[in-house]
């Protein structure tokens, strides 16, 4: 692979223009989406520039490009590395920025989008359905889609096309793009520890993706003081002041669809909080929280449904609770019971069960994706590692309910989790 990038740098490389109309209208988006096919992305870019960006993925300088998707072609957009963990020189993860050479310039009426590389997912199929959970829990996601992208003609392997959050994405899922979206950096384990009176502090951990000029006060003033009200409201006056900051039953429907899917790096991380996006609208203090960056769902199986609960003051304090600690339980029960909805006895295998939702998903989206990811040879696995982590998902489908719901049950009860936290990598920050 690395003869392949200094060849690349070695043709003189023109050019290289793609027929067709520059995009600039609203047309909808939603066909982009469409997670009924496997997509076929191209990206023309300079065969120089692409070497440069492969050799220096580390960093986020943009490089022109055209970008082309069914018949529809834009072009002079900027293409960069992205990620932290999941970065390669062999396959970028890619941030498309339809509007960094062409000011105002929109693709299928987006300013953005993300070219996910998957190098953290051997199935390629985590955070897909992850985020299709999410929304048949009513919980707002972005969306995403598979694609075989090419580059210059050449395939470059199996990509995720996925929603960036951005203004244009909070206006679909909340109806309002027009307020302050964070983005959670993650630096250290922090676990909604009070940082004090300092807001720089929090600008370090929540990065401001909307209204980036306005004051550090009006950006994070109120993060400061939703902080705050959790560690220091005193205990009977505790959910009435932290609801005014955040719909509690919100967080833990979230906080239950992830322990249902044994995600061990987001909200209830192994680190602390880790890949989420914050969200308050225009004249309001209170915040939504937006998933993001799920490949490391559909962990082991027997992870514990409290795992990581003491560590993270709002989830220690919400499960002291009864009342609390029953939406959450009922959280969990909920993501198992849409994963497993339409799962019935099979009247043509007597004692079987037929799939439910997850499985029929899964199995639909591998029916897509195999053939290409086969052939993927930048993907950072063997394609005997494909086919295990695609089987393994689909015994997570059909074995993971059972065990939430005993899980549940003994918790309920006043027993202890049946499983013991997994030993869990570090290092793996997104």
């Amino acid at each position: 692979m690395k003869r392949w990038i200094v060849g690349l740098l070695l043709v003189a490389g023109a050019w290289l223009a793609c027929p067709g109309p520059v995009v600039r209208g609203q047309s909808s988006d939603a066909p982009l989406f469409d997670d009924g096919t496997l997509h076929r992305v191209d990206l023309w870019v300079n065969s120089r520039d692409w070497a440069f960006l492969r050799a220096n993925f580390q960093l986020n300088d943009y490089y022109p490009a055209t970008l082309k998707w069914r018949d529809q072609t834009v072009r002079n957009v900027g293409i960069r590395s992205r990620g932290t963990g999941s970065r390669s020189p062999f396959k970028p993860g890619l941030r498309v920025d339809f509007s960094r050479f062409t000011t105002g310039q929109r693709f299928l009426g987006l300013k953005a989008l993300v070219l996910d590389n998957l190098t953290q997912d051997a199935s390629f199929l985590h955070e897909l359905v992850a985020m299709k959970l999410f929304r048949r829990l009513e919980i707002q996601a972005p969306r995403e889609a598979l694609a075989a992208v090419y580059v210059n003609n050449t395939y470059a392997g199996v990509y995720a096309v996925v929603e960036e959050p951005d203004d244009t994405a909070m206006a679909r899922m909340f109806g309002d793009g027009s307020g302050y979206l964070h983005e959670y950096k993650w630096l250290y384990e922090y676990r909604f520890e009070d940082l004090g009176d300092d807001l720089e502090r929090y600008r370090a951990l929540f990065e401001p993706r909307t209204r980036e000029l306005e004051t550090s006060f009006a950006l994070f003033e109120p993060i400061a003081a939703m902080v705050r009200t959790f560690n220091q409201a005193p205990d009977e006056e505790f959910e009435e002041k932290a609801s005014e900051y955040l719909d509690l039953s919100r967080f833990l429907a979230y906080a239950g669809a992830q322990a249902y899917l044994a995600e061990w790096d987001g909200l209830l991380g192994y680190a602390g909080l880790n890949n989420f996006y914050l969200y308050r609208r225009a004249g309001s203090h209170r915040f939504d929280i937006v998933p993001w960056d799920e490949d490391n769902a559909f962990g082991p199986l027997d992870y514990p449904l409290d795992s990581y609960h003491e560590g993270n003051v709002l989830m220690r304090r919400l499960m002291e609770r009864e009342p609390w600690r029953d939406v959450y339980f009922s959280a969990v029960l909920a993501a198992a019971a849409s994963a497993e909805e339409g799962r019935e006895a099979d009247p043509e295998a007597p004692g079987v069960l037929a799939g439910g939702w997850m499985e029929r998903e899964i199995l639909r989206l591998q029916a897509l994706v195999r053939e290409r990811g086969l052939a993927d040879r930048f993907k950072p696995f063997t394609n005997e590692e494909f086919e295990q982590a695609s089987a393994a998902m689909l015994t997570f489908a059909r074995e993971r309910g059972g065990i939430t719901k005993a899980d549940v049950g003994r918790m309920r009860a006043g027993r202890p989790s049946a499983s013991a936290l997994p030993a869990l990598r570090a290092g793996r920050r997104k």
